[in-house]
């Protein structure tokens, strides 16, 4: 985001990084950054209302990049994940794992798919005694409604 001098732009950028610098503080376990810029126009008040924001979150971690233009606040996190690596010792033995294979293509999968929505083991439920007339009758359902197609087209389109 940029401070450019506009008083609209401007205070939207100061919601804005006071927004992203406050989850910066709440969820320190993640690598994550806020760039500030501050363009030629951009007024001094800015940047001091910028530096504030970081004293009062609390920010460890931030710099003001003077040498480039445009002037630039930054902020960042840094999250180290937890190693699990233990202590290695000279005779250690590090188990192998084999990397994982690819996963199958899409029209392995739908061929996957389609075979186990065919197989008598998926449907052979529905049949039970439980199950059974609600099945027929939504079999039914779809000559029903041809059935009616057929004779709404028998009266509507006789020559």
């Amino acid at each position: 985001m940029s401070f450019t001098g506009n008083a609209w732009q401007d205070d939207l950028s100061v919601r804005t990084a006071t927004f992203v610098a406050r989850q910066l503080q709440e969820e320190p376990n993640q690598d994550r950054g806020l760039r500030i810029e501050f363009e030629v126009d951009s007024h001094y008040q800015a940047l001091v209302r910028m530096l504030d924001l970081m004293r009062s979150t609390d920010q460890k971690r931030y710099w003001l990049d003077l040498k480039r233009l445009p002037v630039s606040l930054n902020a960042f996190t840094v999250y180290h994940p937890p190693s699990d690596t233990g202590c290695f010792l000279c005779n250690d033995v590090i188990p192998y794992t084999p990397p994982t294979p690819p996963p199958p293509s899409w029209h392995h999968q739908l061929r996957a798919e389609l075979a186990a929505a065919f197989r008598l083991s998926t449907w052979r439920p529905l049949f039970s005694p439980a199950w059974r007339y609600s099945t027929l009758l939504l079999l039914l359902l779809p000559f029903a409604a041809a059935w009616q197609l057929r004779r709404l087209f028998a009266t509507n389109f006789r020559h």
